[in-house]
């Protein structure tokens, strides 16, 4: 891996993009990262260390109080299956932390499967970080990847597992029901995507199974479906930024807020905006005292109405 391939963003650009996103109304600074790079890549211990940091948690600690304190965006950050000590260094600045995980199902991890060769996919250390975030008081967003492999029964099996952690804990605040979409040059390009009928049951399931716990389905993925997922019980559409493409889709483009919001409104809803915290966590002051440092309560409340959504205004235009 030459230095050319590596794509570290240094801090002075993280923050340009960060006060871009303020002045185009955004409220979340989402901080996607691959996971402890520095443990594969020389190149990125070195870069860590010039930056003066040993780890990439490190690094993501420092830049996360930097953006909140110069740009008031609240910092939600997705670097994988991170250790509990890692998400300690991350509590006191983001307000969220996400994490897939993907499927409880170890069949995925044997030869010619999708996790085979991804071993911190591995459903044992999934739920580990999963464990950690609620025994730290993280709020946390996690998911399915459906369509790698799994069966419908394996989709019920994951959600039973969330659920279950979710009612001892309480801290996951929302759960992503994400579509697999193959990408060239990858070991999976030729895999078909999952049928839109089975992908409309895992919704309804997690929907039923989930109670009130908050679904999303990304819509960028289903350009000319994702009006169907409503019908079947989501209630988050996920990030759209009007200013970065989806780094982890770049292939799929956000539609725009005015398009999701038609979509919103002809089923019955309306769209309004939610902070990287869902507003349970936020006017329940039981809640809020026991997973929000106060610290984080002063960003907040400057961003919010008295439902717990981002003020009506911050959609403005759009």
């Amino acid at each position: 891996m030459a230095d050319a391939d590596l794509v570290m963003l240094q801090p002075d650009q993280v923050l340009a993009i960060a006060e871009a996103g303020k002045r185009l109304k955004c409220t979340e600074a989402l901080i996607v990262t691959g996971e402890r790079p520095e443990l594969k890549y020389v190149e990125a211990k070195r870069w860590l260390s010039e930056m003066g940091h040993r780890t990439l948690s490190g690094f993501i600690a420092e830049i996360s109080e930097r953006i909140l304190q110069k740009t008031g965006l609240l910092p939600h950050t997705n670097a994988g299956s991170l250790t509990k000590k890692e998400m300690s260094m991350l509590k006191d600045n983001n307000v969220s932390l996400g994490m897939m995980l993907e499927s409880t199902s170890e069949r995925l991890l044997e030869p010619g499967m999708a996790h085979e060769k991804a071993p911190s996919k591995n459903p044992k250390v999934r739920i580990n970080s999963l464990i950690s975030a609620g025994e730290l008081k993280i709020p946390i967003t996690t998911g399915l990847l459906v369509g790698i492999g799994e069966s419908l029964d394996d989709v019920v099996k994951s959600l039973l597992l969330i659920k279950k952690l979710n009612d001892e804990y309480g801290h996951i605040q929302e759960v992503i029901i994400q579509n697999f979409s193959p990408k060239p040059g990858t070991r999976m390009e030729n895999k078909t995507p999952p049928l839109d009928n089975y992908f409309l049951k895992c919704i309804a399931a997690a929907r039923i199974l989930l109670k009130t716990i908050n679904i999303q389905v990304p819509p960028n993925l289903s350009p000319t479906t994702y009006h169907r997922f409503v019908d079947s019980g989501i209630n988050d559409w996920g990030g759209i930024s009007p200013l970065t493409p989806d780094y982890v889709n770049p292939e799929y483009p956000w539609p725009t807020i005015k398009e999701v919001k038609r979509i919103t409104n002809t089923k019955g809803f309306a769209l309004r905006a939610r902070l990287p915290l869902y507003p349970e966590f936020i006017t329940n002051h039981h809640k809020n005292r026991i997973f929000v440092p106060e610290k984080l309560n002063a960003f907040i409340e400057t961003l919010i109405d008295e439902s717990g959504l981002v003020k009506e205004e911050y959609l403005h235009g759009y």
